[in-house]
C-alpha cells in the first residue's frame, strides 16, 4: 500500500512540474506576440553595444539605446552560421524598413540574415 501511495505522489508532482513548466514557457513567449507587419516596417541601424541570447532569441542593444529581439537566425554561407555567434559588439547593423533582412557590416564587408520574428523591446 505504501508503494502505491508513494508512486501516486511522485506521479502527481511530476504532472504539476510539467504543467508549471508549460505554463511558464507560454507566459514567456506571450511577450513576443507583436504585429509582425508593423515590426518589419520599422528601420534599425547603428553600432551594436550589447548582445544577449536567451531561449533562442537574440536581443541586440544599439549604441543609440534602441533595443530589439530577433528569433535566432542562421545563414549557412557564413562561419559561424548563427547570428548570435556571428554578431559582435561594435559591428554595424542595418535593417531597412519593409524588409525581413538584417545586414551586418564587419571590416567593410556586408553580411545578411533573414529574420523570422522580430520584437521591439520597450
Amino acid at each position: 500500500m505504501f508503494y502505491k501511495k508513494k508512486e501516486f505522489i511522485i506521479s502527481l508532482l511530476m504532472i504539476l512540474f510539467v504543467g508549471y513548466y508549460i505554463a511558464d514557457s507560454n507566459r514567456y513567449y506571450d511577450g513576443f506576440k507583436n504585429d509582425s507587419t508593423k515590426l518589419f516596417s520599422i528601420k534599425f541601424e547603428g553600432k551594436v553595444e550589447d548582445i544577449n541570447v536567451d531561449r533562442g532569441w537574440v536581443t541586440i542593444v544599439l549604441k543609440n539605446d534602441e533595443s530589439f529581439s530577433i528569433r535566432s537566425s542562421a545563414n549557412n554561407n557564413y562561419n559561424p552560421r548563427l547570428l548570435s555567434r556571428f554578431l559582435r559588439i561594435n559591428d554595424s547593423i542595418y535593417k531597412p524598413s519593409n524588409s525581413d533582412t538584417l545586414y551586418v557590416f564587419k571590416e567593410k564587408r556586408k553580411y545578411y540574415f533573414i529574420m523570422e520574428t522580430l520584437k521591439l523591446n520597450e
